[in-house]
């Protein structure tokens, strides 16, 4: 992310996306009685170039009268207040020592009041009915999902769940019709694949489920879980051959992976090599412990408070991104700003800030997130660059050098992090 001082270097705008209209908003009752990382980035061409180097100067040149005890200065004022001040103590899910509960309540507070403000926004919606859904209320979820698609026929993102809740409560013809409409849709990540190819094998075709699993069969498009559902098709239409070559890649991929070993215990029975078999139930019983005990911390996950920490932070960071996109911008300052508190290195927020603080020229509250970039991000040079520019417009030129020299260290490469620190030195004289 490059930080554009507008006094200094030229921002392109964001723009608001539209949402879709409806003409009535649902409660959460109805719901359950129904069944969007940018990072803003700079281009930098040779005009921007000439023109913002013209703009530093007369910036930096000014310098040249202030006291040398500049360098002294701290690069965030004793007297003023942090940002995070004022929400500290606003909710007590803020808190280290919340219990799991509070922490709950709160991610469903901050869905529902993006919700009752943009009922008609799918995005609001859908944030609320993923966090239901991982929270084990399905059947508000599979209501919110259903009333996106009453908004938007084509939100592939609805069929995608309703897909995958239909496949968890056994209804595999429903899960198939739902997630082959989000494929057609668009949603073809391996993940949705793998969804697909299994309620097609659930549901009895196996042969659908291998077509699905293998439109492409290169190892960054089929995953773990795919491989799996393709073994166990080639199975079913007795195609041992190809099963074992499916197994033997996934086990080379995933060693650990006790339900491999299993199947090619079985596919090796099937092909009369009983001492391969043996040898492939051995690996699965030892393996097969280790498996359950990962399914047994991954379903107590949601219970426990450090795990709804940060499905809290993420309803709030993705909530921030409703509220910008309808233009309120404080509510998605306050949103980004209780993510940040609760994830002390999750940068996307912290850039989302920065972004949102530059373009209001608060620029205290940009530098205070800039620092916390710096320490969060140390080797990205764009984090000191932006410091730098950040205390130049503060007119704080020891700690723009100090900042923009270390972006240069980590970048050298990069000729206008030497321009900006050549003009800071030269402002310093």
């Amino acid at each position: 992310m490059h930080c554009s001082l507008q006094s200094v270097f030229p921002m392109t705008a964001k723009k608001k996306r539209a949402s879709p209209q409806r003409k009535n908003g649902k409660s959460t009752e109805d719901f359950r009685s129904a069944q969007t990382t940018k990072t803003p980035a700079g281009i930098w061409g040779l005009l921007v170039l000439l023109v913002a180097a013209a703009a530093c100067y007369l910036t930096w040149s000014s310098l040249k009268s202030r006291s040398h005890n500049s360098d002294e200065m701290p690069l965030i004022s004793k007297e003023r207040a942090s940002i995070f001040a004022g929400i500290k103590n606003s909710d007590p899910a803020l808190r280290s020592d919340a219990t799991a509960t509070e922490v709950k309540l709160a991610a469903i507070g901050a869905a529902d009041a993006l919700t009752a403000e943009f009922p008609d926004n799918v995005t609001a919606l859908a944030i609320s009915a993923a966090l239901r859904s991982k929270l084990g209320d399905t059947e508000c979820a599979a209501g919110m999902w259903q009333v996106c698609l009453e908004i938007d026929p084509n939100f592939a993102d609805a069929y995608r769940h309703l897909g995958q809740l239909a496949r968890d409560r056994g209804d595999f013809q429903e899960a198939s019709k739902m997630l082959d409409r989000a494929v057609a849709l668009g949603q073809t990540s391996p993940e949705v694949l793998a969804m697909l190819g299994d309620s097609l094998l659930q549901s009895g075709s196996a042969q659908e489920a291998i077509t699905v699993l293998t439109q492409d069969t290169s190892e960054t498009t089929i995953s773990e879980k795919g491989l799996l559902t393709l073994a166990q098709a080639y199975l079913q239409v007795a195609d041992y051959e190809k099963a074992e070559a499916t197994l033997q890649r996934l086990t080379r991929a995933t060693p650990e992976n006790a339900r491999a070993y299993y199947l090619l215990a079985n596919v090796y029975a099937r092909l009369g090599e009983r001492e391969k078999s043996q040898e492939c139930s051995l690996k699965f019983q030892a393996l097969a412990k280790v498996d359950y005990e990962a399914r047994a911390q991954e379903l107590r996950s949601y219970v426990d408070a450090a795990t709804l920490r940060n499905l809290l932070a993420q309803t709030h960071y993705r909530c921030g991104h409703v509220y910008a996109a309808e233009g309120e911008l404080a509510k998605a300052e306050q949103a980004w700003l209780k993510t940040a508190m609760l994830l002390p290195h999750h940068i996307q927020c912290r850039n989302e800030l920065l972004y949102l603080y530059e373009r209001q020229e608060k620029i205290e509250d940009a530098l205070e997130i800039s620092e916390q970039l710096c320490d969060a991000d140390p080797e990205t040079a764009d984090n000191w660059y932006n410091l730098g520019l950040l205390n130049t417009k503060l007119g704080r030129s020891g700690p723009a050098a100090a900042a923009l020299q270390k972006a240069q260290q980590l970048a050298p490469e990069n000729p206008r992090y030497r321009q900006a620190y050549d003009l800071v030195r030269e402002g310093m004289r």
